[in-house]
C-alpha cells in the first residue's frame, strides 16, 4: 500500500507524519537542482568579465574540489541504488538522480570559477547548499521511515543521503572561509574581517560585528583599530556610479533624484526583496505551527515522529525569522549608508560649482542634516509598502481560516491606522519644511559669525553671540518637535 501512496503527489503520506516520496523528490530535489543547473550559465557569465584570475589556486580550492568530487560520488552511488535495489523505484527517482548528477557536475565548475575569478566568497553557493542541505535532511528522515516500514533497501539509500548532507555542510563551511589574507592596517587585529572577506553566513550572523564588540569590551577601541571599509561603500565609487545615471536623466522630470539613486544601488535594493519575503513567510507560518502543537497536545497521543517533526519545524521557523530579518536589516542599512554617501558627496560637488553668493543663499549644508536622512529613510522603506499589503492580505486570510468572518474586524484598526498615518505624514511634511527653514537660518547665522569672528572678539561680544547662536539652536529644536511627534505617531500606528 505504501508504494502506491508514494506514487501520489500528496503532499502528506496517508497515516504518517511525512511527505510522499513523489512530492519530496519533485519539490526537494528536482526543483532546486533544476534552478541551480539553469542558473549556472548566468553565474558563469557574471564572472566572465573578470578576465584575469584574482585568486591563485591553493589548498582551499583543492579541498573544495575534493568535497565536490565526494558529492558527485555520493550521487552516483545513490542513483545506482535507486536503479538496482529499491522497492520504491519510480520515474521520479530516476529523474531526481539524473538531475542530481548534473548538479554535482555543475558544482565542480562553479566551485573552481567562483574561487579563482572572485575574491569574495560566493553567496550563491552558500545559500543554495544551505537550503538543499535542509531539504536533504527531510529526505533522510523519510528514507529511514520507509526502512522502518519494512523496505530494507531504503537503509542504504538513507545512509548515502546522510553522506550528501554532511558533504553539503562541508561545502558551506569551506565556502565561508576567506580565500586570501589581504593586507591590513597595522593596528587592526588579525581576527577582524571586513565584508569582502566574509561569506554569506558570516555576514548574516554579524561575525565581523561580534569580533569587533568582543575586542572593544576588552580594549580601547579607536578608528585606527577598525577594519578597512569595503570598496563598495566608498563615497568616491558610489558618486561616480551615481553621476553616470544622473547625467543621463532629464533634470526637469519627476523623481529624478530618486530614480538616479535607485539605479545606482539597484543590486542592493533588489537584494532586500527575498529576505523580506522570507521574513513575512516565516512570520505567517507561526499560527499553523501553534495550531499543530495544540492539536498534538490535546490529542494525548504524541509519537516520536510528531515530536521530532514539530521541534524541527519550530527551530526552522524561529531561526528563519531571526536570520531573514537580520539579512534584510543588514542590507537595508547598507542601502542607507550608500544613499548617505552618494548625496553627501553630490551636495559638496554642487557647492564647489556655485559662486559665493549662491552658496550663501543655497545653504546646501542644511540638506545634509535633514533631507539626506529623509531620502535615505524613504528609499530604505520602499519595500515595506508592497510587503505590508501582502502581509495584510495573507494575514486576513489566515485569520479567516481560524475565526471565519470575525476576521473582518481586523479592518477597523487597520483603517484607523491608515487614516492616522495619512494625516501624520501630511503634518510631518509641513513640519519638515519648517524645520529645514530653521536649520538654514541657524547655519547662515553661524556662517556670518565665523566670517566676522575677529571683529566679534575684538568688540568683546563673544558671550552675547554665543547666547544668540544657542537661541537659534533652541528655536530649531522646538520647531523640530512637531516633525518628531508626527513621526512617533506614524510609527506607533503602523
Amino acid at each position: 500500500m505504501v508504494p502506491d501512496m508514494d506514487q501520489r503527489f500528496g503532499p502528506q503520506l496517508a497515516g504518517h507524519f511525512d511527505f510522499t516520496l513523489l512530492f519530496e523528490q519533485t519539490i526537494f530535489e528536482i526543483a532546486p537542482n533544476s534552478v541551480f543547473v539553469l542558473a549556472t550559465p548566468f553565474f558563469l557569465k557574471s564572472i566572465a568579465s573578470h578576465a584575469a584570475k584574482q585568486v591563485r589556486p591553493g589548498p582551499l580550492l583543492w579541498a573544495k574540489m575534493a568535497v565536490g568530487a565526494l558529492l558527485l560520488a555520493a550521487y552516483i552511488a545513490k542513483a545506482a541504488l535507486w536503479q538496482s535495489k529499491s522497492e520504491l523505484h519510480s520515474q521520479a527517482s530516476i529523474a531526481s538522480s539524473i538531475i542530481s548528477l548534473v548538479t554535482s557536475l555543475c558544482t565542480l565548475v562553479v566551485i573552481y570559477s567562483a574561487h579563482v575569478y572572485r575574491r569574495r566568497p560566493s553567496a550563491f553557493m552558500s545559500v543554495f547548499f544551505s537550503i538543499t542541505m535542509l531539504l536533504d535532511m527531510a529526505l533522510t528522515r523519510s528514507y529511514f521511515l520507509r526502512h522502518e516500514m519494512g523496505y530494507s533497501s531504503m537503509q542504504s539509500i538513507a545512509a548515502i543521503q546522510i553522506v550528501v548532507v554532511v558533504v553539503k555542510l562541508l561545502l558551506v563551511v569551506t565556502e565561508e572561509m576567506p580565500k586570501t589574507t589581504p593586507s591590513r592596517k597595522e593596528n587592526v587585529p588579525s581576527h577582524f574581517k571586513g565584508d569582502s572577506e566574509l561569506g554569506f553566513w558570516g555576514k548574516a550572523l554579524f561575525c565581523s560585528v561580534s569580533s569587533l564588540l568582543l575586542f572593544g569590551y576588552k580594549n580601547e577601541l579607536g578608528v585606527e583599530n577598525l577594519p578597512p571599509l569595503d570598496e563598495q561603500f566608498e563615497s568616491r565609487v558610489l558618486f561616480d556610479a551615481f553621476f553616470k545615471h544622473w547625467s543621463k536623466l532629464d533634470r526637469d522630470g519627476r523623481f529624478v533624484l530618486l530614480r538616479a539613486c535607485l539605479r545606482t544601488i539597484l543590486g542592493k535594493f533588489l537584494a532586500m526583496v527575498i529576505p523580506r519575503l522570507c521574513y513575512a513567510a516565516f512570520s505567517l507560518s507561526r499560527p499553523f505551527l501553534i495550531q499543530r502543537v495544540l492539536e498534538v497536545v490535546n490529542s494525548g497521543i504524541t509519537t516520536y515522529q510528531h515530536a521530532t517533526g514539530l521541534i524541527g519545524a519550530a527551530i526552522l521557523i524561529y531561526a528563519g525569522i531571526a536570520i531573514s530579518r537580520a539579512i534584510f536589516e543588514r542590507i537595508q542599512y547598507q542601502v542607507k549608508v550608500s544613499i548617505r554617501g552618494i548625496l553627501s558627496v553630490a551636495l559638496f560637488d554642487k557647492m564647489q560649482k556655485l559662486s559665493i553668493d549662491e552658496k550663501q543663499s543655497a545653504a546646501a549644508i542644511t540638506l545634509m542634516t535633514t533631507d539626506v536622512m529623509g531620502v535615505e529613510a524613504i528609499i530604505a522603506l520602499l519595500h515595506e509598502v508592497w510587503v505590508t499589503c501582502l502581509e495584510l492580505g495573507f494575514g486576513v486570510y489566515i485569520l479567516y481560516m481560524f475565526v471565519d468572518l470575525a476576521c473582518l474586524l481586523i479592518f477597523i484598526p487597520s483603517i484607523l491606522a491608515t487614516i492616522s498615518t495619512y494625516y501624520s505624514a501630511k503634518n510631518m511634511a509641513k513640519a519638515r519644511g519648517q524645520w529645514n527653514a530653521k536649520i538654514s537660518d541657524r547655519v547662515q547665522a553661524t556662517s556670518t559669525v565665523l566670517n566676522q569672528l575677529k571683529d566679534i572678539k575684538a568688540m568683546g561680544l563673544s558671550h552675547s553671540i554665543s547666547e544668540y547662536l544657542q537661541e537659534k539652536r533652541k528655536e530649531e529644536v522646538i520647531v523640530s518637535l512637531r516633525e518628531r511627534r508626527s513621526r512617533v505617531i506614524m510609527f506607533a500606528t503602523c
